[in-house]
C-alpha cells in the first residue's frame, strides 16, 4: 500500500506583517492583498523558475496549502522523491552524481561522519583524520582492485544497523531526526542543482537550512 509523503514543516519569518519561507525548492511570500480585502501568496519555483500566485482568507489558510500542497507536489515532481527516506536518500545522491563516479570522496565522508561521531563522545583519533584526508585526495580509491563486493555491501548494512541500534539505545528519535537531515539535504541545492567544494563533496548552497535535531534526542 502506497503512503503519502510527508514534507518536513516550513519554516516561516515575519516582517512587517509579511510572511517569508524558503524550502530550497520555493520561495513563499505572503502579504495582505487590500484590493480584494484577502491574503496574497506569491511563489517562486526555483526548478521551473517562475512565479504563481493564489488568494486566500488567512495567513494560516495560505500556509496550510503551501505545507500541505504546493511542497509536497514540488518534492515529488522535481525531486523524485519517493515514500521511504532510504529511497529519498538515494535520489538525492542519484541528482548529484547520475552516474556513480569517485568512491574516495564517498568513501573519506565515511570516515569524517565516523570521526564526528567519536568527537561527540569525547574522543578523537587522528588516524582517522589522516585516512579521511588521504582518500579526499585520491582520484581513485586504494581499494579498488581487491574489493569483494559482497563483504563490503555486507557490512555496509551492518553498519546501518548498528548506528541505527545506537541511536536506539542513546534514547534518539532516528527515524525523525534522519528525516529531518535528509530534508536539510535537499535545502544546499542553488535554483535545484547541486554546488561542490573542491573536493568534490556537496557544499552547502545558498538556501541550506541546518537540520534541527534537538527535539529528536
Amino acid at each position: 500500500m502506497n503512503k503519502t509523503y510527508k514534507a518536513r514543516l516550513i519554516s516561516w519569518r515575519e516582517n512587517k506583517d509579511v510572511h517569508f519561507a524558503n524550502t530550497g525548492l520555493s520561495n513563499y511570500r505572503i502579504s495582505y492583498y487590500e484590493k480584494e480585502r484577502c491574503y496574497r501568496l506569491t511563489y517562486y519555483n526555483f526548478c521551473e523558475m517562475n512565479t504563481g500566485c493564489k488568494l486566500f482568507y488567512s495567513v494560516d489558510e495560505a500556509k496550510e496549502w503551501a505545507q500541505d500542497t504546493h511542497y509536497p507536489d514540488q518534492i515529488k515532481k522535481y525531486l523524485h522523491v519517493e515514500i521511504s527516506t532510504i529511497d529519498s536518500i538515494t535520489a538525492w545522491f542519484k541528482t548529484i552524481k547520475p552516474k556513480p563516479a569517485n568512491k574516495s570522496v564517498q568513501f573519506g565522508a565515511m570516515c569524517e561522519e565516523f570521526g564526528e561521531i567519536l568527537r561527540a563522545c569525547g574522543i578523537r583519533d587522528e588516524r582517522l583524520e589522516q585516512i579521511r584526508d588521504k582518500f579526499y585526495h585520491a582520484k581513485r580509491p586504494p581499494f579498488e582492485r581487491t574489493i569483494d563486493d559482497v563483504e563490503l555491501l555486507d557490512a555496509i548494512c551492518d553498519t546501518i544497523v548498528t548506528l541505527v541500534g545506537f541511536g536506539y539505545m542513546m534514547g534518539y528519535d532516528v527515524h525523525g531526526a534522519l528525516n529531518e537531515v535528509n530534508a536539510s539535504n535537499w535545502s544546499k541545492f542553488e535554483n535545484g542543482e547541486p554546488v561542490f567544494n573542491e573536493h568534490g563533496k556537496i557544499a552547502k548552497g545558498e538556501n541550506y537550512r541546518p537540520p534541527e535535531l534537538e527535539k529528536f534526542v
